[in-house]
Order: structure tokens, then sequence, then C-alpha cells
């Protein structure tokens, strides 16, 4: 069993040796804090105070006054301490708290022996009252704590007292401490507002400097004219564009439907009608008969020139009339804003011109692709039947040769590739003017596969496997014929000779199902989506049967204007399977 040391005492815990060093280091940090100077003069008088009045405890516990008189003084006491408190964390006025404040001070005064003893408390009291508000309510400060010092004395001593050189001597001494106090406490709040107004505009302008649109813009004017004016005038702010047929409201809140609303003119308020008439900034205001201290309600507006035209104006609706600094900054910030929207005007005309020129880009390399693919495209088949046609005329009586039959049969495969070309190119520009109608009929999908599959001459000497369930189903008969072949020639011009291609017709529960597929080396994941664009095509076509890239793009098309998809995947032992889903009931498409 562990016996404590001798004499009696234990050894203290060390939480508690540490309890007053931490009460006074949390006592400095907050004297000292990192707040405004004028708040922490504000905790540092308001500390006096307390300790002013903790002081005074003992001479009013060894007084001789009447019992009841101190009673009533400590009362008075609790009292002052809730008012300061109070004081300092809402820094409000209340005028019905003053009579009470100096009865207290006078209670207290008036119950110690000696009332000089409450100077001090009176002094530092006075300082901290002295630390917020305006000139009127300071001297009505002033009053009171004057009338609970002489009154004090005037119950301790007799009112003969009163006109003894140590009592006077302290009227003057208190006004001029008051206004002294008062004075410092207006300079360094001005100073301090003039910081915050400074910081305020930084933030407003990195703010503006960051935002890229219009939207942005006003967005940003907004919260830097709310965090500019002081908090007690509760803006609420607006901001007006010229759209071309005249102003409207871009951002905020709208004035027509605030409690205090603005003479309407057109629909906008006077005040901006007359910011962007003139061109220049305009304040109105009207007293408020339904507020019992009949503060006015006022309007200010500044218009935004941009290029030395009136772009929009900045409406602030206010609960009194700001004073002549703030509304200077307000104005700064609202030529930061015109800036801003210049800039915004500039980069919205330069992301266009951008956009333009990358346009332009690509129409010139779309037209140097296609030129390159059809002057491809139209010399190979015109020099086969053009070679053809020479050489059968040379031939003359033997035409009826194998080699006559052969050359025919090349002129006829090459004049039909002309033929599909031309085709697909008068297909897009239909397409693209919106010129293309659907004939819908009964068709059985599985059937038209193989009639397909059977005259493509693309595919003669190819193996070819054709799996197709009849399915009924209403569509354009000539569109989907052409769905069918550019999808069986895209499987051809992407394989060799030796690879079979699967075509498969298969019944779903809302249409059909529609696959070609083929045992070749597949379609790269980055290109599934972009071989369905125009003049696309895929890495490695074959030298003879190099495309324009028109065939999957108008499959593309064809289905959609059935109210269907079209997709590539990879088929299960490589190669590609492209799938087109056509629903049974068509909705009508985009032309």
């Amino acid at each position: 069993m562990t016996r404590p040391p001798s004499g009696g005492q234990g050894v203290a815990a060390p939480g508690r040796s540490r309890r007053p060093a931490l009460l006074l280091a949390g006592s400095i940090g907050w004297l000292a804090g990192t707040g405004p100077l004028l708040e922490r003069a504000r905790r540092l008088f308001l500390l006096f105070s307390l300790v002013q009045l903790g002081l005074l405890v003992p001479f009013l516990v060894v007084s001789q006054r009447a019992v009841a008189l101190r009673v009533l003084a400590g009362v008075g006491m609790v009292f002052l301490v809730a008012r300061w408190r109070h004081g300092y964390r809402h820094q409000r006025f209340h005028l019905a708290l003053e009579p009470a404040e100096g009865v207290s001070l006078l209670l207290l005064t008036a119950s110690i022996s000696k009332p000089f003893q409450a100077l001090g408390l009176l002094y530092v009291g006075l300082y901290f009252r002295c630390l917020y508000g305006t000139g009127r309510k300071v001297v009505v400060v002033l009053a009171s704590y004057l009338a609970a010092f002489l009154g004090g004395v005037g119950v301790a001593a007799g009112p003969a007292s009163l006109l003894a050189g140590p009592v006077v001597a302290q009227v003057p001494t208190l006004a001029l401490a008051a206004a002294t106090m008062h004075a410092l406490s207006m300079s360094v709040a001005k100073q301090q507002a003039a910081r915050d107004r400074e910081e305020a505009l930084s933030r407003a302008s990195d703010a503006l400097l960051a935002a890229t649109s219009a939207d942005e813009v006003c967005l940003a004017a907004i919260a830097g004219v709310q965090e500019l004016l002081p908090v007690p005038l509760t803006p609420r702010v607006s901001v007006y564009l010229d759209t071309g047929t005249g102003l409207r409201l871009a951002a905020g809140s709208d004035p027509a439907v605030a409690a205090v609303r603005p003479s309407m003119v057109a629909g906008l308020p006077a005040a901006v009608l007359a910011a962007a008439t003139t061109g220049q900034a305009v304040l109105m205001s009207q007293v408020r008969r339904t507020r019992a201290d009949n503060r006015p309600a006022v309007w200010w507006a500044h218009p935004l020139l941009v290029h030395d035209v009136v772009g929009g104006v900045v409406f602030v609706a206010l609960r009194a009339t700001p004073q002549p600094e703030v509304t200077e900054a307000l104005g700064t910030l609202v030529g930061e804003v015109r800036l801003a929207l210049e800039r915004a005007g500039l980069a919205v005309a330069l992301e266009a011109e951008h956009e333009a020129a990358e346009q332009l880009r690509q129409l010139g390399s779309l037209q140097r692709t296609l030129l390159e693919a059809v002057s491809h495209e139209l010399r190979t088949p015109l020099t086969t039947v053009l070679g053809g046609a020479v050489t059968l005329q040379r031939l003359g009586p033997d035409l009826a040769s194998e080699v006559g039959w052969d050359l025919v049969r090349r002129v006829v495969i090459n004049a039909r590739r002309l033929d599909r070309l031309l085709g697909d190119l008068l297909d897009l520009n239909r397409l693209d003017r919106g010129m293309v109608a659907l004939e819908h009929a009964p068709v059985d999908l599985g059937a038209l596969a193989g009639e397909v599959v059977a005259r493509t001459e693309e595919l003669v000497g190819r193996h070819v496997e054709v799996d197709a369930t009849p399915v009924i189903i209403a569509v354009d008969q000539a569109k989907i014929e052409r769905v069918i072949a550019n999808l069986l020639l895209n499987a051809a011009k992407y394989t060799n000779p030796q690879t079979p291609i699967w075509v498969r017709v298969a019944p779903l529960e809302s249409g059909a199902l529609l696959v070609v597929e083929d045992a070749g080396p597949g379609v790269p994941a980055a290109l599934k989506h972009a071989i369905f664009e125009p003049f696309q095509q895929g890495p490695t076509p074959s030298a003879d049967t190099a495309g324009v890239g028109l065939g999957l793009s108008l499959v593309v098309r064809f289905v959609a204007m059935h109210g269907g998809r079209v997709w590539v995947e990879d088929r299960i032992g490589g190669g590609a399977s492209f799938r087109v889903v056509l629903p049974a009931e068509t909705d009508p498409a985009p032309r």
C-alpha cells in the first residue's frame, strides 16, 4: 500500500498544478487575440472594468452603509456584469438600459464609505462604453455616468459636497476622457473600415479577374458589393445587362418583389433607367414611414460603360445612405466590373474566333481528305473501265472470247463502284439537307439479307455464312438494303479474301437484330465511335479497295431514321461484330 510523504500531504496531481498556468495563458491569449485593434481594445477595457468591479467588493462588504443599500448595490454589480458582457458581444446601444446602468453605478458609489473609490470603475467603464456607438449615444452614456457619480457623492456626503473642488473637477475630466476615447475609437474604426474595404476590393478584383463569362462577372460583382457594404445596411444587389433589346435582370434579387419596392418604370427601377439614360451614378431615397425609426430606403444605381456605351447597371437597395468613402469604393468596384465585362466579351469573341478557325481547319482537312479519296476512287475504276473498253475495241470480232468476257465483267464491276460512290455522296448531301424520306413497307429482313449477299459482286469467291431467321418488319427496303450492303462491303474491305464473313438475323421482343461479323483484325477501341463519322476509315484498308469513308456513316444515318441504333464490338474468337437493332414500330426521326 502506497503512503503519502511525511507531513500528511500527498503529491499534487500534474493536471491540477497546470490549471492556473493554462488559465492565465488562455486569458492573455484572449486579450492579445488576432482580431482588429478596436476589438482587442474592447476586450481589454471589459476586463479592466470587471477587475475594478471586483476590487470594490471588499469596500462594499466593510462599508457602514445600510444593509439594504449594500444588497441593492450587489444586485447592481451583477446587472453591470451582464450589461457590459452583452454590450461587448452585440455592441448595440439600448436607450432603455442606460437609466438602469446609471442607477446601478449610483447605488454602488453611494454604498461604499468613500465614493471616490469608485472613480476607477467609472473611468474604465466609461472608456469601455465609448468604444462603440455614435457621438449622441456617447453623450447619453456620459450623462448617465456623471449622474451616477454625482448622485452617489450626494447620497454619501450630502448635497453640499457636490460643490467641493475635487468633485467639480471630475465632471470635465470625465467628459474629456469620454470625448478622447470616442475620438480614438472612431479613428481606429475608420482605419479598420478602410483596410476592410481595401481587402474586400482586392478579393472582388481577384474574383472578377477569374471570371470568364458575363454570368460569372455578375455573380462576382454581387458578392463584392455585399462584402464591401456594412452589414447594417442589408444590401440587396441586382445586375442589369443590355441584351440588345433593352436592360434585363441578369443576376441578383428582383427589386419588383422586395419588401420596400422602388419606383418602377417599364418593369425597371427608376434609378436604373436614370443611370442608363444619363450614364452617371444615381442615388434615390425615401423615408419609410412604416418603420419606427423612419430610416430611409436608399437605391443606388451605377452604369456599366462598356466601350463608352451603357452595357448594364449595378443596382443596390440599402437601408441607409452609405458613407462617402463607401460610395467611392463602390464606384471603384463598378469600374472593375466594367473591365471584367469587357474582358468577358473579348474572351467570348476570341473563343468564337477560335471555334471558327477550328471549323475552317477541319473543313480544309475534310476537303483535302475528300479530294484525295474521291480522286483515287474515281481514277481506279475509270482506269479499269477505260482500259477494258480500249481492249474490247481492239478485240473486235473476238469479243465473245474468254478474255473479252472477263473484260466486260471488270467494266461492269467498276462502273457499279462509280455508281455506288456517287450515290453515297448524293445521299449524304440529301441527308444533310433533310431531303430524304422513308417509305415503310413490311419486309422479311432475313430474306432481304440473303438477297443482298447473293448479288454483292465483291463477295464472289468469299466464304459467307448466312443464318437469317425470317423476321417481318416495317422498314424502307431500299435504305435497309444499303445498310446491309455497306456492312458487307466494309467487312470485305478490311479483311483478306480467305477470311470468313457471317450474317445473322434474329427477332427481338421489340424489333429485329442484324449482325455482320468477320474474323479479320477487328476495330481498335479508339476507333469504335469514330468510324461511324463521315470520311473516317479504319487503319488498314487494302490498297485496291480504299474508299471515301461514307459507308458506315450512311448506315448510322439510315438506321437512325428508322429509330434504331448501330454499334461495333469485338467478336468472340477475333474480328469485328457490327450490330444493328431495328424497332418494330419506327418513331418519326429528324430527316
